[in-house]
C-alpha cells in the first residue's frame, strides 16, 4: 500500500535540479505565510478555545511540534508580523528562511527600535547574500548597532544556567544555556577533550563528546586544588586582520568553524594569549608562519601571581591556576604588558569585565584592587600573595 501512495506523488518526487528549487521556493512561500497565520491566531487568542494555556503548548498540542520547534515559528510570527519589509521579503522569496533566521537576532528589546527604522536597508543589505553572509552581516549589524543604542540601564552580568536531575537508573539528564562567553568556553573545552579511537570507533559523535564532558569533570576533580602557575593555554585559533587587533572593537574568526567571534569574547582572549604572525597571499592562503609569543610571558605572569595569589576580582577565590593575565589598560586598546598593568582573573570574571568594560584600577599603594561598574558602583579586592622579593619585570620580554 505504501508504494501505491509513493507512486501517486512520482510526479512530484522525481524533480530535476531546477524543478526542485522551484519547488523549494514555494515552500518557502507557504512557510512565510504560515508564519503570518501563526502570528494572527497567536494575536486573536483563539488558541484558548479548547483549553489551551498559550499559543506554545496549542502548537505542540495541535501541531504535534516540540518546545523549541514551536518557538521558533513564533519567533518567525514575530518578526514578520511586526516588521513589514521582512514580510515582504519573506513572501515573495526575496530572502530565504535561513537568512531570516539571522535578522531575528537583530529582533531583541536592545535592537527593536533601531530594527524597525533600519529594517528596509538591512533588508535591502542582505537580500542578495548566502545563509553564511547574511549571519556575518547580522553580526555587524548588530555590533555598529551597540554604538547607536543608548542603553537607559546599566550592563547586567550574562546570565548562565543548569539544572539536573537524577533518573531511576542513575545517569544524569538535565539542560543548560550559556551566554556568548560561556558558549566559546565550553565548546573550545569539548574539543580539546574530544577523542577519536581510530578505524575501529564505534562511538557516534553525541557519545564522543559525552565522553569529552566526562573527561573535562574528571580533569577538573583531579587538579582543582593547589596553586599552580598555568601557562598551558586552551587552544583556541581566531584569525584577525592586524588593524583590528588594537581597534578597540577587535573582529576575529574562529578558525576551527569560520564563525565571527563576539569582540568581547576576542578582547578577553587577546589579554593572556599566544600570538603567531601569519603572512597570507592575495588569496589568503598562508605562506609564512611566524614564531609564537606570549602577550605575558612566563616569567612576568609567575611574578604577577605570586602577588596576586589568584583571582583578583571582588569575592572571588579562585587559586592562580584557574586565572588568566587581564591588562588593566587594554592590550588592543595599547596598554603595556608591565606589571603594574596586569592583574589576575579567573576566566569567568575576566570576560565579565571585557563584556561589561568594567574599569580596574590600583588604589592606597599597596595593590588593592579597585573594580568600577558602568552605574559608579565600587569593589576593592586586596591581593592574596606575598610582595615580590625582586625587583619585578617592568616590561614583557
Amino acid at each position: 500500500m505504501g508504494m501505491g501512495v509513493l507512486d501517486e506523488h512520482a510526479d512530484k518526487i522525481v524533480l530535476s535540479p531546477s524543478q526542485l528549487a522551484t519547488e523549494w521556493a514555494a515552500l518557502e512561500q507557504r512557510m512565510a505565510v504560515f508564519a503570518l497565520a501563526v502570528a494572527h491566531v497567536d494575536g486573536t487568542g483563539a488558541w484558548g478555545d479548547d483549553g489551551s494555556v498559550s499559543m506554545l503548548a496549542w502548537m505542540r498540542d495541535r501541531l504535534r511540534m516540540s518546545n523549541s520547534d514551536a518557538h521558533a515559528w513564533l519567533r518567525r510570527a514575530n518578526l514578520l508580523n511586526h516588521f513589514d519589509a521582512f514580510a515582504e521579503c519573506a513572501v515573495t522569496g526575496a530572502l530565504s528562511s535561513s537568512q531570516l533566521r539571522e535578522v531575528e537576532k537583530c529582533n531583541t528589546a536592545k535592537y527593536r527600535p533601531l530594527l524597525r527604522e533600519l529594517q528596509e536597508d538591512l533588508a535591502a543589505d542582505i537580500a542578495d547574500l548566502n545563509a553564511a553572509d547574511t549571519k556575518v552581516a547580522c553580526t555587524s549589524w548588530r555590533r555598529h548597532a551597540d554604538a547607536l543604542v543608548e542603553d537607559t540601564e546599566p550592563a547586567v552580568e550574562p546570565v548562565r544556567s543548569l539544572s539536573t536531575t537524577v533518573a531511576d537508573d542513575g545517569s544524569l539528564l538535565g539542560r543548560f544555556e550559556l551566554d556568548p562567553a560561556g558558549r566559546v568556553e565550553f565548546q573550545t573545552a569539548i574539543e580539546n577533550a574530544l577523542t577519536w579511537n581510530g578505524k575501529d570507533e564505534t562511538r557516534t559523535a553525541a557519545q564522543r563528546r559525552g565522553d569529552a564532558l566526562f573527561d573535562i569533570v574528571a580533569f577538573f576533580n583531579l587538579n582543582h586544588t593547589g596553586n599552580g602557575t598555568p601557562r598551558h593555554h586552551p587552544h583556541l585559533s581566531m584569525s584577525m586582520h592586524e588593524t583590528s587587533a588594537t581597534s578597540g572593537q577587535p573582529d576575529a574568526t574562529n578558525d576551527a568553524d569560520g564563525e565571527p567571534v563576539e569582540p568581547d569574547v576576542t578582547s578577553t582572549k587577546m589579554c593572556d594569549c599566544i600570538i603567531h604572525t601569519i603572512l597570507r597571499d592575495a588569496q589568503h592562503a598562508p605562506i609564512g608562519f611566524g614564531r609564537a609569543r606570549y602577550t605575558v610571558p612566563r616569567p612576568l605572569f609567575k611574578q604577577v601571581a605570586a602577588r596576586d595569589g589568584g583571582c583578583r576580582f571582588p569575592g572571588c577565590d579562585r587559586p592562580v591556576r584557574w586565572t588568566e593575565a587581564h591588562h588593566l589598560i587594554w592590550w588592543e586598546r595599547h596598554g603595556p604588558t608591565e606589571y603594574d598593568n596586569l592583574a589576575l582573573l579567573c576566566s569567568r570574571h575576566h570576560h565579565l569585565v571585557h563584556k561589561m568594560d568594567l574599569v580596574l584600577e590600583w588604589v592606597d599603594d599597596g595593590w588593592d584592587l579597585q573594580v568600577t561598574w558602568p552605574d559608579g558602583s565600587v569593589r576593592t579586592s586586596r591581593p592574596r600573595g606575598a610582595p615580590p622579593t625582586r625587583a619585578p619585570l617592568t616590561r614583557a620580554a
